[in-house]
Protein backbone atom coordinates (compact mmCIF):
# COMPACT_ATOMS: atom_id res chain seq x y z
CA UNK A 1 0.00 0.00 0.00
CA UNK A 2 3.06 2.22 -0.71
CA UNK A 3 1.41 3.91 -3.48
CA UNK A 4 -1.54 4.94 -1.42
CA UNK A 5 0.40 6.32 1.48
CA UNK A 6 2.47 8.41 -0.66
CA UNK A 7 -0.29 9.80 -2.34
CA UNK A 8 -1.94 10.31 1.05
CA UNK A 9 1.64 12.28 2.19
CA UNK A 10 1.08 14.28 -0.99
CA UNK A 11 -2.23 15.37 0.38
CA UNK A 12 -0.96 16.73 3.22
CA UNK A 13 1.76 18.41 1.59
CA UNK A 14 -0.98 19.72 -1.19
CA UNK A 15 -3.08 21.04 1.70
CA UNK A 16 0.18 23.24 3.10
CA UNK A 17 1.38 24.28 -0.63
CA UNK A 18 -2.14 24.94 -1.32
CA UNK A 19 -3.17 25.60 -4.08
CA UNK A 20 -0.80 23.27 -5.55
CA UNK A 21 -2.83 19.86 -6.89
CA UNK A 22 -0.08 18.30 -9.24
CA UNK A 23 -2.87 18.21 -12.01
CA UNK A 24 -4.76 16.00 -9.39
CA UNK A 25 -7.61 16.79 -6.47
CA UNK A 26 -5.73 15.54 -3.58
CA UNK A 27 -8.40 14.85 -0.32
CA UNK A 28 -7.82 17.83 2.11
CA UNK A 29 -5.01 17.41 4.92
CA UNK A 30 -7.40 16.65 7.72
CA UNK A 31 -8.95 13.71 5.42
CA UNK A 32 -5.53 12.50 4.35
CA UNK A 33 -4.68 12.15 8.00
CA UNK A 34 -7.52 10.18 8.87
CA UNK A 35 -6.65 8.01 5.78
CA UNK A 36 -3.84 7.30 7.02
CA UNK A 37 -4.89 6.58 10.57
CA UNK A 38 -7.32 3.75 8.96
CA UNK A 39 -3.95 2.80 6.79
CA UNK A 40 -2.22 1.86 10.61
CA UNK A 41 -4.95 0.43 12.12
CA UNK A 42 -4.65 -2.03 9.37
CA UNK A 43 -0.93 -2.79 9.46
CA UNK A 44 -0.55 -2.46 13.51
CA UNK A 45 -3.34 -5.24 13.28
CA UNK A 46 -1.40 -7.61 10.58
CA UNK A 47 2.38 -7.17 12.38
CA UNK A 48 1.26 -7.96 15.55
CA UNK A 49 -1.02 -10.91 14.39
CA UNK A 50 1.66 -12.07 12.08
CA UNK A 51 4.39 -10.59 13.15
CA UNK A 52 4.78 -9.91 16.67
CA UNK A 53 3.66 -13.78 18.59
CA UNK A 54 6.21 -14.49 20.99
CA UNK A 55 6.17 -14.23 25.02
CA UNK A 56 7.89 -10.65 24.59
CA UNK A 57 5.71 -9.35 21.84
CA UNK A 58 4.16 -6.56 23.46
CA UNK A 59 7.37 -4.60 24.68
CA UNK A 60 9.35 -5.65 21.48
CA UNK A 61 6.38 -4.44 19.45
CA UNK A 62 6.54 -0.85 21.21
CA UNK A 63 10.28 -0.88 21.21
CA UNK A 64 10.44 -1.55 17.44
CA UNK A 65 7.69 0.99 16.53
CA UNK A 66 9.51 3.73 18.58
CA UNK A 67 12.83 2.95 16.12
CA UNK A 68 10.23 3.31 13.36
CA UNK A 69 8.71 6.61 13.97
CA UNK A 70 11.28 8.32 16.17
CA UNK A 71 14.89 8.48 14.47
CA UNK A 72 13.34 10.55 11.26
CA UNK A 73 11.49 12.41 13.87
CA UNK A 74 14.36 13.33 15.46
CA UNK A 75 16.70 14.01 12.53
CA UNK A 76 13.65 16.71 11.22
CA UNK A 77 13.61 17.80 15.13
CA UNK A 78 17.25 18.76 15.01
CA UNK A 79 17.16 20.79 12.05
CA UNK A 80 14.34 22.06 13.06
CA UNK A 81 16.03 23.39 16.14
CA UNK A 82 19.22 24.78 14.24
CA UNK A 83 16.99 26.48 11.49
CA UNK A 84 14.96 28.43 15.16
CA UNK A 85 18.61 28.99 17.38
CA UNK A 86 20.26 30.90 14.01
CA UNK A 87 17.47 32.91 14.42
CA UNK A 88 16.68 33.08 10.81
CA UNK A 89 12.82 32.17 10.97
CA UNK A 90 11.28 35.40 9.09
CA UNK A 91 7.86 35.37 10.84
CA UNK A 92 6.32 34.87 14.37
CA UNK A 93 4.04 31.59 13.99
CA UNK A 94 6.38 30.02 16.30
CA UNK A 95 3.85 31.12 18.57
CA UNK A 96 4.79 32.21 22.41
CA UNK A 97 7.86 33.12 22.85
CA UNK A 98 10.06 30.68 24.96
CA UNK A 99 11.63 33.22 27.29
CA UNK A 100 8.56 35.02 28.38
CA UNK A 101 7.18 31.38 29.56
CA UNK A 102 6.87 30.19 33.26
CA UNK A 103 9.36 26.76 34.18
CA UNK A 104 6.07 24.44 34.03
CA UNK A 105 5.78 25.89 30.38
CA UNK A 106 8.80 25.62 29.76
CA UNK A 107 8.97 21.89 30.87
CA UNK A 108 5.64 20.81 28.88
CA UNK A 109 7.01 22.46 25.53
CA UNK A 110 10.74 20.96 25.59
CA UNK A 111 9.13 17.31 26.78
CA UNK A 112 6.46 17.03 24.24
CA UNK A 113 8.27 18.33 21.43
CA UNK A 114 11.83 15.51 22.64
CA UNK A 115 9.02 12.84 23.32
CA UNK A 116 6.10 13.16 21.13
CA UNK A 117 3.52 12.52 23.63
CA UNK A 118 1.89 15.09 24.54
CA UNK A 119 1.95 17.27 21.22
CA UNK A 120 -1.75 16.73 20.71
CA UNK A 121 -2.68 17.68 24.33
CA UNK A 122 -0.67 21.23 23.22
CA UNK A 123 -3.11 21.84 20.77
CA UNK A 124 -5.14 22.59 23.38
CA UNK A 125 -3.48 24.48 26.19
CA UNK A 126 -1.18 27.24 25.82
CA UNK A 127 0.08 30.07 28.31
CA UNK A 128 -2.08 32.68 30.13
CA UNK A 129 -1.08 36.57 30.44
CA UNK A 130 1.01 35.73 32.99
CA UNK A 131 3.23 32.44 31.18
CA UNK A 132 1.37 29.75 32.85
CA UNK A 133 -0.33 26.68 31.35
CA UNK A 134 -4.21 27.22 30.47
CA UNK A 135 -6.96 25.93 28.31
CA UNK A 136 -7.18 27.73 25.25
CA UNK A 137 -9.98 27.45 22.73
CA UNK A 138 -7.92 28.47 19.95
CA UNK A 139 -5.47 26.38 18.55
CA UNK A 140 -3.54 30.15 17.50
CA UNK A 141 -2.85 30.76 21.17
CA UNK A 142 -1.87 27.01 22.08
CA UNK A 143 1.27 25.43 22.71
CA UNK A 144 0.95 23.45 19.46
CA UNK A 145 2.59 26.61 17.72
CA UNK A 146 5.63 25.91 19.66
CA UNK A 147 5.98 22.16 18.58
CA UNK A 148 9.38 22.45 16.00
CA UNK A 149 7.62 19.67 14.04
CA UNK A 150 4.04 20.92 12.76
CA UNK A 151 2.62 17.64 11.88
CA UNK A 152 3.81 16.13 15.90
CA UNK A 153 0.16 15.95 17.00
CA UNK A 154 -0.84 12.92 14.46
CA UNK A 155 2.18 11.30 15.63
CA UNK A 156 1.59 11.53 19.32
CA UNK A 157 -2.23 9.85 18.64
CA UNK A 158 -0.27 7.24 16.09
CA UNK A 159 1.92 6.52 19.79
CA UNK A 160 -1.42 6.52 21.86
CA UNK A 161 -2.69 4.18 19.28
CA UNK A 162 0.28 1.99 19.32
CA UNK A 163 -0.11 1.70 23.39
CA UNK A 164 -3.80 0.36 22.71
CA UNK A 165 -3.14 -2.03 19.99
CA UNK A 166 -2.00 -5.17 21.69
CA UNK A 167 -4.83 -5.03 24.14
CA UNK A 168 -7.59 -4.05 21.21
CA UNK A 169 -6.33 -6.71 18.81
CA UNK A 170 -7.41 -9.52 21.45
CA UNK A 171 -10.80 -8.45 21.91
CA UNK A 172 -13.97 -9.80 19.10
CA UNK A 173 -15.15 -7.77 16.67
CA UNK A 174 -17.92 -6.91 18.61
CA UNK A 175 -16.19 -5.14 21.29
CA UNK A 176 -14.45 -3.24 18.30
CA UNK A 177 -17.72 -2.11 16.59
CA UNK A 178 -19.00 -1.00 20.24
CA UNK A 179 -16.12 1.59 20.62
CA UNK A 180 -15.96 2.53 17.22
CA UNK A 181 -19.91 3.37 17.64
CA UNK A 182 -18.89 5.01 20.67
CA UNK A 183 -16.16 7.20 18.85
CA UNK A 184 -18.26 8.03 16.23
CA UNK A 185 -20.86 8.97 18.56
CA UNK A 186 -18.63 11.02 20.56
CA UNK A 187 -18.21 13.43 17.15
CA UNK A 188 -21.86 13.95 16.82
CA UNK A 189 -22.04 14.81 20.44
CA UNK A 190 -19.31 17.30 20.29
CA UNK A 191 -20.84 18.89 17.34
CA UNK A 192 -23.90 19.33 18.25
CA UNK A 193 -23.22 21.00 21.50
CA UNK A 194 -20.91 23.65 19.42
CA UNK A 195 -17.93 21.87 19.96
CA UNK A 196 -17.16 21.46 16.38
CA UNK A 197 -14.23 23.53 16.06
CA UNK A 198 -10.81 21.33 14.61
CA UNK A 199 -9.23 20.47 17.94
CA UNK A 200 -12.70 18.65 18.72
CA UNK A 201 -13.41 16.72 15.66
CA UNK A 202 -9.44 16.49 13.79
CA UNK A 203 -7.51 15.69 16.66
CA UNK A 204 -8.92 14.46 20.13
CA UNK A 205 -7.76 11.03 20.30
CA UNK A 206 -11.22 9.39 21.71
CA UNK A 207 -12.89 10.64 18.32
CA UNK A 208 -9.76 9.81 15.62
CA UNK A 209 -9.67 6.18 17.42
CA UNK A 210 -12.65 5.15 15.29
CA UNK A 211 -10.53 5.02 12.30
CA UNK A 212 -7.04 3.44 14.05
CA UNK A 213 -10.43 0.69 14.37
CA UNK A 214 -11.60 0.76 10.97
CA UNK A 215 -8.54 -0.19 9.98
CA UNK A 216 -8.16 -3.61 12.22
CA UNK A 217 -11.79 -4.40 11.31
CA UNK A 218 -10.46 -4.08 8.04
CA UNK A 219 -7.32 -6.44 8.43
CA UNK A 220 -10.04 -8.87 10.04
CA UNK A 221 -11.92 -9.05 6.75
CA UNK A 222 -8.77 -9.71 5.07
CA UNK A 223 -8.01 -11.90 6.84
CA UNK A 224 -11.14 -13.76 6.17
CA UNK A 225 -10.93 -12.99 2.35
CA UNK A 226 -7.20 -14.37 1.93
CA UNK A 227 -8.88 -18.09 2.94
CA UNK A 228 -11.50 -17.85 0.05
CA UNK A 229 -11.29 -21.06 -2.48
CA UNK A 230 -11.33 -18.62 -5.51
CA UNK A 231 -8.24 -16.49 -5.53
CA UNK A 232 -8.24 -15.61 -8.84
CA UNK A 233 -11.56 -14.14 -8.76
CA UNK A 234 -10.11 -12.31 -5.66
CA UNK A 235 -7.50 -11.27 -7.56
CA UNK A 236 -9.87 -9.92 -10.31
CA UNK A 237 -11.56 -8.16 -7.90
CA UNK A 238 -8.71 -6.70 -6.05
CA UNK A 239 -7.43 -5.07 -9.44
CA UNK A 240 -10.68 -3.25 -9.81
CA UNK A 241 -10.97 -2.02 -6.02
CA UNK A 242 -7.41 -0.97 -5.62
CA UNK A 243 -8.07 0.90 -9.01
CA UNK A 244 -11.25 2.57 -7.54
CA UNK A 245 -9.13 3.55 -4.60
CA UNK A 246 -5.93 5.19 -5.97
CA UNK A 247 -8.34 6.81 -8.52
CA UNK A 248 -10.89 8.29 -5.45
CA UNK A 249 -7.66 9.50 -3.71
CA UNK A 250 -6.25 11.14 -7.01
CA UNK A 251 -9.94 12.38 -7.66
CA UNK A 252 -11.13 14.19 -4.54
CA UNK A 253 -12.97 17.26 -4.22
CA UNK A 254 -10.55 19.23 -3.35
CA UNK A 255 -11.16 21.84 -0.43
CA UNK A 256 -9.01 25.55 -0.71
CA UNK A 257 -8.72 27.73 1.78
CA UNK A 258 -10.19 31.25 0.88
CA UNK A 259 -10.48 33.37 3.58
CA UNK A 260 -11.50 31.59 6.21
CA UNK A 261 -13.79 29.16 4.18
CA UNK A 262 -13.38 26.54 2.20
CA UNK A 263 -14.78 26.01 -0.90
CA UNK A 264 -15.37 22.22 -2.29
CA UNK A 265 -15.02 21.86 -6.02
CA UNK A 266 -17.03 19.00 -7.19
CA UNK A 267 -16.44 18.99 -10.66
CA UNK A 268 -14.28 15.06 -10.91
CA UNK A 269 -15.17 11.67 -9.92
CA UNK A 270 -17.40 13.03 -6.90
CA UNK A 271 -19.82 15.08 -9.12
CA UNK A 272 -22.74 12.73 -8.21
CA UNK A 273 -22.30 12.94 -4.48
CA UNK A 274 -24.71 15.35 -2.72
CA UNK A 275 -23.02 16.38 0.64
CA UNK A 276 -18.74 16.90 1.07
CA UNK A 277 -19.53 15.29 4.44
CA UNK A 278 -20.97 12.36 3.11
CA UNK A 279 -18.79 12.09 0.38
CA UNK A 280 -15.83 12.06 3.03
CA UNK A 281 -17.38 8.91 5.28
CA UNK A 282 -18.20 7.12 1.90
CA UNK A 283 -13.92 7.69 0.91
CA UNK A 284 -13.47 6.02 4.57
CA UNK A 285 -15.75 3.09 3.58
CA UNK A 286 -14.16 2.28 0.44
CA UNK A 287 -10.83 2.49 2.17
CA UNK A 288 -12.02 -0.22 4.25
CA UNK A 289 -13.33 -2.26 1.68
CA UNK A 290 -10.13 -1.83 -1.04
CA UNK A 291 -7.39 -1.44 1.76
CA UNK A 292 -7.37 -5.36 1.81
CA UNK A 293 -7.38 -5.71 -2.08
CA UNK A 294 -4.63 -2.93 -1.99
CA UNK A 295 -2.45 -5.11 -0.04
CA UNK A 296 -3.16 -8.37 -1.47
CA UNK A 297 -1.92 -6.83 -4.75
CA UNK A 298 1.53 -4.58 -3.40
CA UNK A 299 2.22 -6.82 -0.31
CA UNK A 300 5.76 -8.54 -2.30
CA UNK A 301 6.20 -5.79 -4.47
CA UNK A 302 9.92 -3.84 -3.38
CA UNK A 303 8.83 -0.51 -5.47
CA UNK A 304 5.63 -0.26 -3.39
CA UNK A 305 7.45 -0.78 -0.04
CA UNK A 306 10.34 1.62 -0.86
CA UNK A 307 7.23 4.21 -1.84
CA UNK A 308 5.90 3.47 2.13
CA UNK A 309 8.72 4.05 3.20
CA UNK A 310 9.14 7.35 1.30
CA UNK A 311 5.90 8.61 2.46
CA UNK A 312 6.78 9.22 6.33
CA UNK A 313 9.29 11.32 5.81
CA UNK A 314 7.55 13.38 3.01
CA UNK A 315 4.66 13.85 5.27
CA UNK A 316 7.21 15.18 8.60
CA UNK A 317 9.42 16.96 6.27
CA UNK A 318 8.06 19.09 4.08
CA UNK A 319 6.85 22.02 6.18
CA UNK A 320 10.42 22.48 7.14
CA UNK A 321 11.08 22.81 3.44
CA UNK A 322 8.16 25.65 3.39
CA UNK A 323 10.07 27.34 5.98
CA UNK A 324 13.10 27.36 4.21
CA UNK A 325 11.38 28.85 1.04
CA UNK A 326 9.95 31.36 3.17
CA UNK A 327 13.43 32.57 4.36
CA UNK A 328 14.77 32.79 1.27
CA UNK A 329 11.94 35.00 0.32
CA UNK A 330 12.19 37.19 3.64
CA UNK A 331 9.63 36.81 5.10
CA UNK A 332 7.25 38.03 2.40
CA UNK A 333 4.72 36.66 0.34
CA UNK A 334 5.44 32.80 0.98
CA UNK A 335 7.25 31.49 -2.02
CA UNK A 336 5.52 28.14 -1.74
CA UNK A 337 2.55 29.66 -2.71
CA UNK A 338 3.92 30.50 -6.18
CA UNK A 339 4.49 28.20 -8.97
CA UNK A 340 7.58 27.52 -9.14
CA UNK A 341 7.67 27.49 -4.77
CA UNK A 342 5.24 24.66 -4.94
CA UNK A 343 7.26 22.20 -7.11
CA UNK A 344 10.18 23.21 -5.31
CA UNK A 345 8.56 22.21 -1.89
CA UNK A 346 7.06 18.88 -3.23
CA UNK A 347 10.56 17.85 -4.72
CA UNK A 348 12.55 19.11 -1.31
CA UNK A 349 10.38 16.91 0.21
CA UNK A 350 10.98 14.13 -1.80
CA UNK A 351 14.67 14.55 -1.68
CA UNK A 352 15.28 14.95 1.89
CA UNK A 353 12.81 11.40 2.22
CA UNK A 354 15.28 9.87 0.22
CA UNK A 355 18.23 10.58 2.27
CA UNK A 356 16.48 9.55 5.45
CA UNK A 357 15.41 6.61 3.82
CA UNK A 358 18.89 5.47 3.20
CA UNK A 359 20.81 7.15 5.90
CA UNK A 360 17.88 6.87 8.70
CA UNK A 361 15.07 4.70 7.91
CA UNK A 362 17.08 1.43 6.34
CA UNK A 363 19.62 0.91 8.86
CA UNK A 364 17.18 1.21 11.82
CA UNK A 365 14.95 -1.59 9.82
CA UNK A 366 18.01 -3.86 9.96
CA UNK A 367 17.85 -3.23 13.70
CA UNK A 368 14.24 -3.91 13.92
CA UNK A 369 13.69 -6.89 11.73
CA UNK A 370 16.94 -8.67 13.71
CA UNK A 371 15.42 -7.89 16.75
CA UNK A 372 12.22 -9.20 15.52
CA UNK A 373 13.98 -12.49 14.39
CA UNK A 374 14.90 -12.95 18.37
CA UNK A 375 11.15 -13.07 19.69
CA UNK A 376 10.72 -16.03 21.49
Amino acid sequence: MGILRLLLAFSVLASHSRPLQLGFNFPFASIAVQAFFIVSGFYMALILSEKYTGLNRVSLFLTNRFLKIYPPYLILLIFSALYILADIHPTPTLGPVFSDLNFSSKVFVIFTNIFIFGQDIALFIGPDAEGTISYQQSIYKSFHLSNLVYQGWTLALELMFYCLAPFLLKQRNLFLLKVLLFSLLLRVIFYYSGLYQDLWLRRFFPTELAFFLIGILSFRMYQQLINLSFPKLYTVVSIFLSIVLLGATLCYPYSTLNGTERSINFESFYQFIPNPIFGKYLYFCLLFVAIPSLFHLTKDNKIDRYLADLSYPVYINHNLVILILIMINGGGIPQHDTEWGRWVVLFGAILSAIFVVKYVVNPMDIIRQKRAKNLD
